[in-house]
């Protein structure tokens, strides 16, 4: 798949309100300590995608945010992120991604575009900023939707990975078994389908962002180690961008996780905050 098809990726029109499970015919119960938010589903290009909106009971003033979560999490768990960002005034969708054949995080983009029209389809405010915010795989969907998606006015990219082939290249000699689990996940590796891995890189697509980001990795990140946000702010520096900024997050891990002690959820939520408020406000 080259870049160009990525961002031909056509944006579908978002429908109304579903409960996830009558609209998906599943039935799950609510996990012990569920975060809140309304269940709900939208469509992305004609599939749907289950969410969770997070919305003020009155009017703030606040921007919108379409939160996109990582490989290993679903849409409850980013309730951690939700829940305080509501608490602040802002209203939140936080989407997943449609599931089937396709290769990984070919349609991650359109989806986190279609969810975008969802927000301004039905919550009915003129002016409606929008900022997006990723966790690993949704910061890299996040960074590629604001390079193509005019609508999108910040961004917050937390953990993501940026350069997907020079992360797998490094990645078969450090941990082989993650190595191959992740190129049948991606459907071949870099030598045998450079474009694809280039297409999924938000680092190919720097030159394309003029609006400001955010990057927020853990300097203690063996997942997505923190390198793929320095390449990336660098990237978007070299390509004139003046409003990136990088934040390394001492002494915590892809998930923040803060060794043996609590998560410094916190500190990210604080930071998330006040980017917003500078660039969105």
């Amino acid at each position: 798949m080259s870049m160009a098809d990525a961002s031909a990726l056509s944006v579908g029109t978002a429908h109304e309100v579903h409960n996830v499970s009558r609209t998906l015919g599943v039935t799950r119960p609510c996990p012990e300590g569920d975060p809140g938010g309304i269940p709900l589903a939208h469509t992305s290009e004609g599939e749907w995608v289950e969410g969770r909106l997070y919305q003020p009971m009155e009017p703030t003033g606040r921007s919108a945010l379409v939160v996109s979560p990582g490989r290993v999490t679903n849409v409850v768990e980013m309730g951690w992120l939700a829940m305080p960002l509501l608490a602040r005034g802002y209203t939140v969708l936080v989407q997943g991604y449609r599931r089937g054949a396709l290769r990984y995080q070919v349609r991650d983009v359109a989806d986190v575009r279609n969810a975008i029209s969802w927000l301004q389809e039905n919550l009915h405010r003129e002016h409606l900023r929008i900022g997006l915010v990723g966790h690993s795989r949704g910061g890299s969907a996040s960074l590629r939707a604001a390079a193509l998606d005019r609508r999108v006015e910040s961004t917050v990219a937390l953990s993501a990975p940026v350069d997907i082939a020079r992360y797998m290249n490094g990645l078969r000699e450090h941990s082989p078994s993650r190595y191959a689990m992740l190129a049948k996940g991606y459907g071949g590796t870099p030598a045998e389908d450079p474009e694809y891995y280039r297409a999924i890189s938000p680092v190919q697509y720097a030159g394309q962002i003029a609006t400001p980001v955010l990057l927020v990795h853990g300097s203690d990140d063996m997942v997505a180690p923190k390198e793929n946000s320095e390449w990336m702010y660098a990237a978007l520096r070299a390509s004139g961008n003046t409003h990136a900024r990088l934040e390394i997050v001492a002494g915590v891990g892809h998930f923040f996780e803060h060794r043996f002690q609590a998560p410094q959820f916190d500190h990210v939520v604080d930071l998330i905050d006040r980017w917003f408020m500078e660039t969105l406000s």
